[in-house]
Protein backbone atom coordinates (compact mmCIF):
# COMPACT_ATOMS: atom_id res chain seq x y z
CA UNK A 1 0.00 0.00 0.00
CA UNK A 2 1.28 3.11 -0.80
CA UNK A 3 1.77 5.67 1.52
CA UNK A 4 0.02 8.63 1.14
CA UNK A 5 1.08 12.37 0.32
CA UNK A 6 0.91 15.09 2.54
CA UNK A 7 -1.21 17.90 1.63
CA UNK A 8 0.94 20.89 0.51
CA UNK A 9 1.18 23.56 3.00
CA UNK A 10 0.09 26.74 1.86
CA UNK A 11 1.93 30.39 3.43
CA UNK A 12 -0.56 32.25 5.76
CA UNK A 13 -1.58 35.38 4.50
CA UNK A 14 0.54 37.84 6.13
CA UNK A 15 -1.80 40.76 8.16
CA UNK A 16 -2.60 43.71 6.04
CA UNK A 17 -3.68 47.26 7.37
CA UNK A 18 -5.77 47.68 4.45
CA UNK A 19 -7.88 46.55 1.20
CA UNK A 20 -7.09 47.83 -2.15
CA UNK A 21 -8.94 51.44 -2.98
CA UNK A 22 -10.81 52.68 -6.45
CA UNK A 23 -9.20 56.21 -7.35
CA UNK A 24 -10.95 56.46 -10.72
CA UNK A 25 -12.82 54.13 -12.98
CA UNK A 26 -13.94 54.81 -16.58
CA UNK A 27 -14.46 52.68 -19.77
CA UNK A 28 -10.75 51.79 -20.51
CA UNK A 29 -9.01 51.99 -17.39
CA UNK A 30 -9.22 51.22 -13.60
CA UNK A 31 -7.18 53.35 -11.34
CA UNK A 32 -6.38 51.38 -7.74
CA UNK A 33 -4.39 52.41 -4.23
CA UNK A 34 -2.34 49.25 -3.96
CA UNK A 35 -1.58 48.69 -0.11
CA UNK A 36 1.98 47.39 1.18
CA UNK A 37 1.97 43.69 1.36
CA UNK A 38 0.11 42.96 -1.90
CA UNK A 39 1.40 41.48 -4.76
CA UNK A 40 0.86 42.81 -7.89
CA UNK A 41 0.04 39.43 -9.39
CA UNK A 42 -0.72 36.21 -7.89
CA UNK A 43 2.15 33.45 -7.53
CA UNK A 44 2.49 30.74 -5.23
CA UNK A 45 2.95 32.27 -2.02
CA UNK A 46 -1.14 32.34 -1.19
CA UNK A 47 -0.24 36.49 -0.35
CA UNK A 48 -3.28 38.34 -1.61
CA UNK A 49 -2.57 39.92 -5.14
CA UNK A 50 -3.90 43.63 -6.54
CA UNK A 51 -4.84 42.13 -10.34
CA UNK A 52 -7.17 39.41 -8.84
CA UNK A 53 -8.93 41.82 -6.55
CA UNK A 54 -9.25 43.95 -9.66
CA UNK A 55 -11.17 41.56 -11.44
CA UNK A 56 -12.96 40.68 -8.95
CA UNK A 57 -13.81 44.50 -8.22
CA UNK A 58 -15.09 44.70 -12.23
CA UNK A 59 -17.22 41.18 -11.93
CA UNK A 60 -18.89 42.20 -8.37
CA UNK A 61 -19.89 46.11 -9.80
CA UNK A 62 -20.52 45.22 -13.30
CA UNK A 63 -22.59 42.23 -13.05
CA UNK A 64 -20.45 40.44 -15.84
CA UNK A 65 -21.27 36.79 -16.52
CA UNK A 66 -17.44 35.35 -16.97
CA UNK A 67 -14.29 36.16 -15.71
CA UNK A 68 -13.79 40.35 -16.25
CA UNK A 69 -10.76 41.62 -17.90
CA UNK A 70 -8.18 43.27 -16.39
CA UNK A 71 -4.55 44.10 -17.88
CA UNK A 72 -1.63 44.43 -16.06
CA UNK A 73 0.57 47.29 -17.95
CA UNK A 74 3.03 47.48 -14.86
CA UNK A 75 3.75 46.82 -11.24
CA UNK A 76 4.67 47.43 -7.49
CA UNK A 77 7.14 45.80 -5.67
CA UNK A 78 5.18 43.39 -2.28
CA UNK A 79 6.01 46.03 -0.11
CA UNK A 80 5.46 49.38 -1.90
CA UNK A 81 1.63 51.00 -1.62
CA UNK A 82 0.16 53.44 -4.02
CA UNK A 83 -0.82 53.89 -7.68
CA UNK A 84 -1.56 51.22 -10.04
CA UNK A 85 -3.59 51.64 -13.57
CA UNK A 86 -5.27 48.46 -15.27
CA UNK A 87 -6.66 48.19 -18.56
CA UNK A 88 -10.33 46.93 -18.95
CA UNK A 89 -10.17 45.69 -22.35
CA UNK A 90 -7.54 44.91 -24.93
CA UNK A 91 -6.92 48.02 -26.65
CA UNK A 92 -6.17 49.63 -23.92
CA UNK A 93 -4.12 47.35 -22.64
CA UNK A 94 -1.91 47.27 -25.72
CA UNK A 95 -1.71 51.36 -25.62
CA UNK A 96 -0.68 51.19 -22.13
CA UNK A 97 1.91 48.74 -22.14
CA UNK A 98 3.22 50.67 -24.82
CA UNK A 99 3.39 54.05 -22.85
CA UNK A 100 5.37 52.09 -20.18
CA UNK A 101 7.69 50.18 -22.77
CA UNK A 102 8.56 54.00 -23.80
CA UNK A 103 8.81 55.36 -20.42
CA UNK A 104 6.40 57.91 -21.35
CA UNK A 105 4.58 57.50 -18.21
CA UNK A 106 5.17 59.70 -15.10
CA UNK A 107 5.58 58.62 -11.70
CA UNK A 108 6.52 60.17 -8.28
CA UNK A 109 7.23 58.76 -4.67
CA UNK A 110 7.10 59.61 -1.62
CA UNK A 111 10.83 58.09 0.07
CA UNK A 112 11.28 57.64 3.59
CA UNK A 113 15.49 56.90 3.83
CA UNK A 114 17.78 56.82 6.23
CA UNK A 115 21.29 58.02 6.38
CA UNK A 116 22.77 61.19 4.81
CA UNK A 117 20.88 62.81 2.30
CA UNK A 118 23.20 63.43 -0.98
CA UNK A 119 23.42 66.97 -1.30
CA UNK A 120 24.39 68.45 -4.60
CA UNK A 121 28.41 68.63 -3.85
CA UNK A 122 27.85 64.73 -2.82
CA UNK A 123 26.11 63.87 -5.91
CA UNK A 124 26.41 60.03 -6.85
CA UNK A 125 29.02 60.00 -9.68
CA UNK A 126 27.79 57.98 -12.85
CA UNK A 127 29.27 54.43 -13.60
CA UNK A 128 31.67 54.78 -16.03
CA UNK A 129 30.90 58.00 -17.04
CA UNK A 130 27.60 57.43 -19.47
CA UNK A 131 25.52 60.32 -19.39
CA UNK A 132 22.19 59.05 -19.00
CA UNK A 133 19.33 59.87 -21.73
CA UNK A 134 16.13 61.51 -21.42
CA UNK A 135 13.59 58.90 -21.36
CA UNK A 136 11.43 61.43 -23.60
CA UNK A 137 14.29 62.04 -26.15
CA UNK A 138 14.85 58.59 -26.82
CA UNK A 139 11.68 58.15 -28.65
CA UNK A 140 11.82 60.99 -30.71
CA UNK A 141 10.08 63.93 -29.32
CA UNK A 142 11.91 67.28 -28.81
CA UNK A 143 13.40 68.00 -25.06
CA UNK A 144 10.53 71.38 -25.22
CA UNK A 145 7.91 68.65 -25.69
CA UNK A 146 9.49 66.40 -23.18
CA UNK A 147 9.77 69.13 -20.43
CA UNK A 148 5.96 70.34 -20.73
CA UNK A 149 4.48 66.50 -20.96
CA UNK A 150 6.89 66.43 -17.54
CA UNK A 151 5.33 69.48 -16.28
CA UNK A 152 2.57 68.67 -16.93
CA UNK A 153 1.88 66.12 -15.01
CA UNK A 154 4.39 66.32 -12.00
CA UNK A 155 4.23 70.20 -11.71
CA UNK A 156 8.06 71.88 -11.03
CA UNK A 157 10.35 68.57 -10.71
CA UNK A 158 12.60 68.04 -7.71
CA UNK A 159 15.98 69.80 -8.14
CA UNK A 160 17.99 67.00 -6.62
CA UNK A 161 19.54 64.35 -9.12
CA UNK A 162 21.03 60.81 -8.82
CA UNK A 163 22.64 59.11 -12.04
CA UNK A 164 23.98 55.37 -11.91
CA UNK A 165 24.64 52.59 -14.27
CA UNK A 166 22.43 49.38 -12.71
CA UNK A 167 22.15 45.85 -13.63
CA UNK A 168 19.78 43.45 -12.28
CA UNK A 169 21.45 40.38 -11.03
CA UNK A 170 18.52 37.29 -10.28
CA UNK A 171 16.45 39.70 -7.22
CA UNK A 172 18.95 42.36 -6.65
CA UNK A 173 19.72 45.16 -8.62
CA UNK A 174 23.37 46.55 -8.52
CA UNK A 175 26.08 48.81 -10.16
CA UNK A 176 27.25 47.74 -13.18
CA UNK A 177 30.58 45.95 -13.63
CA UNK A 178 33.44 46.22 -16.20
CA UNK A 179 31.90 44.54 -19.66
CA UNK A 180 28.01 44.33 -18.02
CA UNK A 181 25.36 45.47 -20.19
CA UNK A 182 23.76 48.07 -17.63
CA UNK A 183 21.49 50.30 -18.52
CA UNK A 184 20.98 54.52 -17.28
CA UNK A 185 18.95 54.90 -13.79
CA UNK A 186 18.27 58.74 -13.40
CA UNK A 187 15.67 59.88 -10.56
CA UNK A 188 15.45 63.39 -8.88
CA UNK A 189 14.40 64.32 -5.45
CA UNK A 190 13.45 66.94 -2.96
CA UNK A 191 13.99 66.74 0.82
CA UNK A 192 10.56 67.36 2.30
CA UNK A 193 11.35 66.67 6.23
CA UNK A 194 13.57 64.69 8.58
CA UNK A 195 13.20 63.04 12.02
CA UNK A 196 15.44 61.33 14.52
CA UNK A 197 14.59 58.38 14.94
CA UNK A 198 14.45 56.10 18.80
CA UNK A 199 17.94 54.88 17.92
CA UNK A 200 19.45 58.09 16.87
CA UNK A 201 19.34 58.11 12.97
CA UNK A 202 18.01 60.58 11.04
CA UNK A 203 14.84 59.47 8.49
CA UNK A 204 14.20 62.04 5.60
CA UNK A 205 10.94 62.08 3.91
CA UNK A 206 11.65 63.13 -0.28
CA UNK A 207 9.32 63.73 -3.33
CA UNK A 208 10.81 61.11 -5.72
CA UNK A 209 10.78 61.70 -9.88
CA UNK A 210 11.23 58.55 -11.22
CA UNK A 211 12.99 59.77 -14.81
CA UNK A 212 13.76 56.21 -15.97
CA UNK A 213 12.04 52.70 -15.21
CA UNK A 214 14.01 49.94 -13.75
CA UNK A 215 13.31 47.13 -11.28
CA UNK A 216 13.93 48.52 -7.96
CA UNK A 217 15.37 51.53 -9.10
CA UNK A 218 14.38 54.13 -6.18
CA UNK A 219 15.45 51.47 -3.44
CA UNK A 220 18.95 50.74 -5.01
CA UNK A 221 19.69 54.52 -5.88
CA UNK A 222 18.94 55.73 -2.60
CA UNK A 223 21.23 52.60 -1.56
CA UNK A 224 24.17 53.76 -2.85
CA UNK A 225 24.17 57.40 -2.04
CA UNK A 226 24.22 56.03 1.63
CA UNK A 227 20.60 56.87 2.32
CA UNK A 228 18.49 53.06 2.03
CA UNK A 229 14.65 53.20 2.26
CA UNK A 230 13.76 52.38 5.49
CA UNK A 231 12.67 48.80 6.45
CA UNK A 232 14.32 47.87 2.77
CA UNK A 233 16.81 45.01 4.47
CA UNK A 234 17.43 43.85 0.85
CA UNK A 235 19.68 46.92 -0.02
CA UNK A 236 20.69 48.13 3.59
CA UNK A 237 18.04 49.79 5.09
CA UNK A 238 17.40 48.96 8.63
CA UNK A 239 14.39 46.67 9.56
CA UNK A 240 10.93 46.88 9.86
CA UNK A 241 8.96 46.33 13.21
CA UNK A 242 8.33 42.86 13.75
CA UNK A 243 5.45 41.50 11.63
CA UNK A 244 5.67 44.27 8.91
CA UNK A 245 6.60 43.95 5.59
CA UNK A 246 5.84 47.41 4.25
CA UNK A 247 8.85 49.50 3.50
CA UNK A 248 9.33 53.28 3.00
CA UNK A 249 8.02 53.98 -0.34
CA UNK A 250 4.94 55.00 -1.93
CA UNK A 251 3.80 55.95 -5.61
CA UNK A 252 1.86 59.02 -4.47
CA UNK A 253 1.50 60.03 -8.47
CA UNK A 254 0.66 59.03 -11.68
CA UNK A 255 0.57 60.41 -15.06
CA UNK A 256 -0.04 59.39 -18.55
CA UNK A 257 -2.19 60.07 -21.99
CA UNK A 258 -5.67 58.04 -22.09
CA UNK A 259 -5.72 54.97 -24.29
CA UNK A 260 -9.31 56.43 -26.04
CA UNK A 261 -9.00 60.12 -25.56
CA UNK A 262 -5.11 61.03 -25.33
CA UNK A 263 -5.67 63.34 -22.59
CA UNK A 264 -3.05 63.78 -19.97
CA UNK A 265 -4.13 62.39 -16.71
CA UNK A 266 -2.94 62.29 -13.50
CA UNK A 267 -3.63 60.63 -10.40
CA UNK A 268 -2.70 61.43 -6.92
CA UNK A 269 -3.32 59.30 -3.61
CA UNK A 270 -1.80 59.54 -0.16
CA UNK A 271 -0.15 57.01 2.03
CA UNK A 272 -1.80 55.73 5.02
CA UNK A 273 -0.85 58.14 7.62
CA UNK A 274 -2.09 55.92 10.71
CA UNK A 275 0.56 53.10 10.32
CA UNK A 276 3.93 52.49 9.89
CA UNK A 277 6.23 53.95 8.53
CA UNK A 278 4.20 57.27 7.32
CA UNK A 279 3.37 57.58 10.77
CA UNK A 280 6.54 59.16 11.36
CA UNK A 281 5.66 62.31 9.44
CA UNK A 282 2.83 64.75 9.45
CA UNK A 283 0.07 64.51 6.33
CA UNK A 284 0.74 68.51 6.46
CA UNK A 285 4.65 67.33 4.70
CA UNK A 286 3.22 65.39 2.13
CA UNK A 287 3.00 67.38 -1.15
CA UNK A 288 0.63 64.79 -2.57
CA UNK A 289 -1.64 65.83 0.63
CA UNK A 290 -4.59 66.07 -1.58
CA UNK A 291 -7.76 64.37 -2.38
CA UNK A 292 -6.70 61.49 -4.90
CA UNK A 293 -8.05 63.25 -8.68
CA UNK A 294 -7.65 63.28 -12.68
CA UNK A 295 -6.54 65.82 -14.04
CA UNK A 296 -6.68 67.24 -17.63
CA UNK A 297 -3.34 69.28 -19.42
CA UNK A 298 -4.74 72.69 -17.73
CA UNK A 299 -4.27 71.15 -14.40
CA UNK A 300 -8.46 71.81 -13.74
CA UNK A 301 -10.11 69.03 -12.11
CA UNK A 302 -12.04 66.78 -14.09
CA UNK A 303 -16.00 66.25 -12.81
Amino acid sequence: MKPKRPKPQTRPKPPTHREPSVVYEDKQILVLDKPSGWLSQKDMSGRPDILSWSKAFLKRTHGKPGNAFSGLVHRLDLPVGGLMVFAKNSKAAKRMSGEFGKRLVKKRYLAICVGDVPMPEARVPEARGREAESPREDHGESPAAGEAFSEAISGAPPSLTLKNELFRDNNVTRPAEPGEKSKPAVLSFAVLGTRVLDDGETASLLDVDLLTGFKHQIRAQLSLAGAPVLGDERYGGPPPPPGEISIGLFSRKLGFRHPATGEIVTFEAKPPGAVWPWNLFSSSEWIGDRRSRKTGESGERKS
